[in-house]
């Protein structure tokens, strides 16, 4: 006697029962066997829901690691234009959210070396052998000049990982260029020490951490040259051989040089905050309150100083400054 076995409307196999004898079975004995069947079917269609919801859940898990290292990372790029707490973050954010990665590193061009920047999970020796690897070497200089990322699946048959790669026992490996400015300075470098542990989810996480490493890299010299601009301008300002200073649009003095402090015969702590609507000598204010109607000014005149009793000949230049909006302020 012999029953189908379904899974939704397909059969998909059989339930049989067998006898010595002739005549054995009975319409009951089939609508037995019908039941048992019935509840093996219930049971099969359990097992492969059990297994979708399974899989299901191992995506949905999948997604919300891979959108925390998203999230980390992006929230971290627009924190902090420290392009090296940047990067830390980065690395210690995949190495624990994705399960599959034992080695994680972010590596930058420096002339002829590729320096490790950021890293998880590699042994001391590995560090001190691969933290700066000379061009053209490994698979990191590879992605560095090709441009373009590199998946090895088994690097039994790789010839492009170098030895210590394999030393440390990397089965599977991945890498992503990060680029500044249509040039690549760097890869992030993943490593299992499982075969085929990555897949195209993997790279394009890796391809959008990259994406912001970018981001990082030009908020970082952005920054510098801030930096630079604004060292610059402070050494023309205190070092300049002319009075230079500062007012806002209610002629209240903000800055100004050590040299306008001399020839006023006062003292910076004294200038600074003074408003020159106060002044008992108010010759120069029409050429200020152009400068702060958007003119070019220039003027000479007697001045007698407020703090010393004293008589100056003083030849002013006024320029006014504007913010983004070329408002003068």
């Amino acid at each position: 006697l012999s029953v189908p076995l379904r899974s939704g409307e397909q059969a998909i196999g059989s339930l049989k029962i067998d006898s010595f004898e002739k005549d054995s079975f009975t319409i009951e004995d089939q609508n037995l066997l019908e039941i048992v069947a019935r509840q093996i079917d219930v049971a099969i269609d359990n097992s492969k829901a059990d297994s979708a919801l399974k899989d299901n859940l191992e995506q949905i898990s999948r997604k919300n690691k891979y959108e925390t290292i998203i999230r980390t990372v992006t929230q971290s790029v627009h924190q902090s234009i420290n392009l090296d707490e940047v990067m830390e973050n980065a690395v210690q954010s995949m190495h624990e959210n994705i399960d599959q990665i034992n080695h994680v590193a972010i590596y930058l061009k420096e002339d002829d070396y590729a320096a490790m920047k950021a890293h998880r999970g590699y042994p001391d020796w590995f560090i001190n052998k691969t933290f700066k690897i000379p061009y053209p070497k490994g698979f990191t200089w590879k992605t560095i000049i090709d441009g373009a990322p590199i998946y090895c699946a088994d690097t039994d048959k790789d010839d492009v990982i170098g030895p210590a790669g394999k030393d440390v026992g990397s089965k599977s490996y991945l890498a992503t260029p990060i680029s500044y400015d249509n040039e690549t300075v760097g890869t992030i470098n993943v490593h299992s020490l499982q075969k085929d542990a990555f897949d195209d989810d993997d790279l394009k996480l890796l391809q959008i951490v990259a994406g912001q490493i970018d981001i990082a890299i030009n908020n970082a010299k952005q920054a510098e040259a801030l930096r630079e601009s604004q060292q610059s301008y402070k050494t023309l300002f205190d070092q300049s051989p002319v009075g230079v200073y500062i007012f806002d649009k209610n002629f209240k003095i903000t800055n100004c040089n050590e040299r306008m402090a001399d020839i006023i015969g006062s003292s910076r702590q004294q200038i600074i905050g003074l408003n020159m609507t106060e002044l008992k000598d108010k010759v120069f204010m029409p050429s200020m309150e152009r400068a702060l109607n958007g003119e070019i000014c220039y003027h000479e005149d007697i001045y007698n100083a407020t703090t010393i009793s004293k008589q100056l000949w003083l030849s002013l230049s006024l320029t006014p400054l504007v913010d983004n909006g070329e408002n003068v302020i």
